[in-house]
């Protein structure tokens, strides 16, 4: 056993190589340790570094709530098929902040109204996204999706996130829209390819994976654990939710100000709960002495042997 593993070791170390460099888009690292810092978000003047600068963050949980519109192109009308394309828009607010082992590191004063003035200025972090996607498979009552770029829905596939002085006693109401881009637009994100998830077209449930690329930190408020600002093209939020639609009457049923909803069978706005992460692509160069380092390792451990 152990020469079967060490003959193929240098095989296994160009094969790593080749997949971590060739395709170095996918060759994510989750950090564990990120920071949110809003000291520099100019007109919101979020200034107390106590309550605006989060730390050692691991991910943010959120809420959400959207509109799902189906371009209803298939055989079946009403149904939604494999091939269709969807486009989702949303409203969101951040729910929460955690840290590694899994502790709420949320500030006192995030998403509070009505503090005395002495009291650091409260805030809240919203967002926006409008994605595409596109059915790719049925299983029972199962539709399969991936996300798409560039489809015929003409979604900017764009999330946008808000940081949002409260001092004036108000807050986000991600159901009518209404305050959720009033802050200051911190961050943008594009969507890529790929990803998706399930959805249970008979009660209007399912589950969503995306990744977004960084490409706006003007204030540089998304940091690394050592206080740099996330760059741009090798910074990603990966999120995951789930989605449920069946928060009236019954499937489909669900209506927000915020959205027209129910324009046809395959329309409906549900709500969204889930988790936003970041992740960084290591530089070519890191990849490629990462890749013969574990060549060298299959070479070495390959001679030993022998």
């Amino acid at each position: 056993m152990i020469c079967t593993l060490s003959t193929k070791k240098a095989t296994i170390g160009v094969a790593l190589a080749f997949m971590l460099y060739g395709g170095a888009a996918n060759a994510f690292a989750l950090l564990d340790s990120w920071t949110l810092d809003l000291t520099t978000v100019g007109p919101e003047n979020l200034t107390d570094p106590s309550q605006h600068i989060v730390s050692n963050i691991e991910q943010i949980t959120f809420k959400a709530n959207f509109l799902s519109r189906t371009l209803d192109t298939g055989l079946l009308v009403g149904i939604p098929e494999p091939g269709e394309f969807f486009r989702v828009t949303a409203n969101g607010r951040a729910t929460d902040f955690f840290d590694e082992p899994g502790n709420s590191i949320r500030p006192f004063t995030y998403g509070a109204t009505g503090l005395p003035p002495m009291l650091p200025d409260p805030w809240e972090l919203t967002f926006t996204f409008d994605v595409e996607g596109r059915f790719t498979a049925l299983d029972g009552e199962d539709l399969n999706f991936t996300h798409t770029v560039g489809g015929p829905t003409g979604a900017t596939n764009l999330l946008e996130l808000y940081a949002d002085n409260l001092s004036d006693g108000t807050a986000a109401n991600t159901k009518t829209g209404v305050g959720v881009t009033d802050g200051t637009k911190i961050a943008t994100f594009l969507l890529r390819a790929g990803d998706g998830g399930v959805f249970d077209f008979s009660v209007g449930d399912g589950a969503d994976n995306a990744v977004f690329e960084l490409i706006s930190n003007p204030f540089g408020a998304f940091q690394d654990s050592l206080g740099n600002a996330l760059e741009t093209g090798f910074t990603f939020a990966t999120t995951d939710g789930n989605f449920d639609s069946d928060a009236g009457a019954g499937p489909f049923s669900s209506n927000y100000a915020a959205f027209d909803c129910g324009n046809s069978p395959v329309d409906f706005c549900g709500e969204e709960d889930g988790s936003f992460r970041i992740a960084t692509i290591p530089e070519p160069a890191t990849l490629v002495l990462f890749g013969l380092g574990l060549l060298g390792l299959g070479i070495k451990t390959r001679r030993r042997t022998r």
